[in-house]
């Protein structure tokens, strides 16, 4: 079991884990043309945390840092006084893929969003067959799909 670490200081974040997330940032998006380069708005992410719409958490084996794992909260859009989250990142060290990790972080996270009282979380990861049986081995039911259109 790994442990997750909730993230207060989004800078700090960053700063100490800037090489393993340029690295990851690269290899996710080797098949994307003209992917965007990686930028984050560090002032907006830490607005963010403080008024509880996005949460990261670092984890790790032990004392060793393996990834991280990212969400955002709001209200429903179409249910009055539901909750819903989105997990947007699931980050991973190679090493540490394909062994049931994954699953460990995400359902901590559960935890962490029925401790939240979050009613529904969402899922978003790429479209593949590989990380579709990931969705189905945590439970998650596919129900639509996402598209990307660059605009500039």
């Amino acid at each position: 079991m790994v442990t997750l670490i909730y993230v207060k200081d989004f800078s700090k974040f960053f700063e100490e884990h800037k090489e393993f997330i340029e690295n990851q940032y690269k290899e996710s998006t080797e098949s994307v043309e003209e992917a965007r380069p990686l930028n984050p708005d560090l002032d907006l992410f830490q607005k963010m945390i403080d008024i509880n719409s996005f949460n990261i958490f670092e984890v790790f084996d032990e004392d060793k840092f393996i990834g991280y794992i990212s969400l955002t909260m709001g209200p429903s859009m179409v249910n009055k006084g539901f909750v819903d989250a989105v997990v947007d990142h699931i980050v991973l060290d190679k090493e540490y893929r394909k062994k049931g990790v994954s699953l460990d972080m995400l359902s901590q996270i559960e935890e962490f969003l029925k401790d939240s009282e979050v009613d529904e979380v969402k899922l978003s990861i790429p479209a593949t067959k590989q990380h579709d049986k990931f969705a189905d081995r945590a439970g998650y039911i596919k129900t639509l799909s996402t598209h990307i259109k660059r605009l500039v």
